[in-house]
Formats: structure tokens, sequence, C-alpha cells
């Protein structure tokens, strides 16, 4: 008797289904387009809050182009990976309402060594042994042989 019940089609297997149709149906997927709202009025003045030379990256002319731009287009206008990223999140932010001026932060240095770096830094030896030509840096202390 389980045997037949064990064939039988699953409900939750239609619902889930039927959710994934409808979560990604053209209609569901559409950019919510949000008013101009304080000293935001035109697109420049939002990509100058947002910072990080976003209104010299970003060419748009309408608040309806900035908030339908995808990464896809960001990455044809030449834009990089990090910075599309900050700019999409930007967008993001302000269509939940938060204030650029409150969200925006420039972007963090690059590293100068990767992980522990190596061993010679700036010409001066930070660990290690010491090689010959070589001076320890400022605050270096060698560890005693024993």
């Amino acid at each position: 008797m389980s045997f037949l019940f064990s064939r039988l089609p699953r409900a939750s297997c239609s619902f889930s289904t039927a959710t994934r149709a409808l979560s990604t149906t053209p209609i569901a997927r559409t950019p919510i387009i949000p008013q101009p709202r304080g000293p935001y009025t035109t697109p420049a003045d939002f990509l100058t809050a947002l910072g990080r030379s976003a209104d010299t990256k970003l060419k748009v002319e309408t608040w309806e182009e900035l908030f339908s731009l995808k990464t896809k287009q960001m990455e044809a206008m030449g834009i990089g990976p990090r910075d599309r990223k900050y700019f999409a999140w930007g967008l993001e932010k302000f269509r939940q309402g938060y204030d650029p001026k409150k969200y925006a932060r420039e972007a963090k240095p690059q590293k100068m060594f990767r992980r522990w770096g190596p061993r010679v830094q700036h010409g001066k030896r930070v660990r290690g042994a010491l090689r010959p030509g070589e001076s320890y840096a400022p605050g270096f202390k060698a560890k005693a042989c024993t």
C-alpha cells in the first residue's frame, strides 16, 4: 500500500515550481525607480554624493536611465568590477531610502605587500636571515641561534 502513495506526485513540488516560475518572470524583475528626494534631484547630484568619481565614470542623462542600469551595461562603459559592485550597492541603498552622504565611502587603498609580505621591504630586511649587503629594518630583532 505504501508503494502506491510513494509514486504519487507531491503538492509541495508543484508549489515550488510555480513559485520559481513567478519569481523569474520579467514582471518581477522590473527595476524600481525611486523618486528624486532631498538635495538629489538630478543623476549628477546623486553620483557626486556617491563618490569614487561616479559622476565621471557613469554617463547617464535621466533618473530612469540611472536606476535601470545593469552591471553588464556598466562593464560595457569600461567600469571595473570593484566600482560596478559599489555603484550597484549605492543605487540599491538609495532605493531602500538611505541618504548617500551616510553610506558613501572611499575606496580602500591597494595593499603594498600580499600576505605576510616579502623578506625584504623597501630595501630593508624585515624577517629571515641577513644576507651579504643587506641591513636590518629599524626595530628588527634577529633571533639568536642556540
